[in-house]
């Protein structure tokens, strides 16, 4: 058995489509990047998994950039409260540093009277 995609006349390894004829798996995976159908007979493939993947990855369906929407969204807000939290508690740091040196200024100044 050849195969019709790399012409090698050797297919141990093979991948068989639903109209029965084999390909190396890298052959017909390469081939799929170009055509939904069969590079021997041209009959479609559309139920392949291989196919079906394809599809997935390239033409993703609404209800996908929706959840990806979601996903990109929600992180987006886990970054900013993080970056609000840690403001908040630099100035906080910074207020209470200052107020302590505030009370230290003032102790020094009373002391020195």
């Amino acid at each position: 058995m050849s195969c019709t995609v790399c012409l090698e006349e050797d297919v141990t390894e093979r991948k068989v489509l639903s109209c029965g004829h084999a390909f190396h798996p890298k052959c017909i995976i390469k081939w799929f990047t170009k055509s939904d159908t069969c590079p021997t007979c041209r009959a479609p493939q559309l139920d392949d998994e291989i196919i079906i993947f394809k599809k997935m990855m390239t033409e993703p369906h609404e209800r996908h950039l929706e959840v990806i929407r979601q996903s990109v969204i929600r992180q987006m807000r886990i970054h900013d409260e993080a970056l609000t939290s840690r403001n908040i508690r630099q100035i906080t740091l910074d207020h209470s540093a200052m107020g302590q040196l505030t009370s230290r200024i003032i102790r020094q100044i009373t002391r020195d009277e």
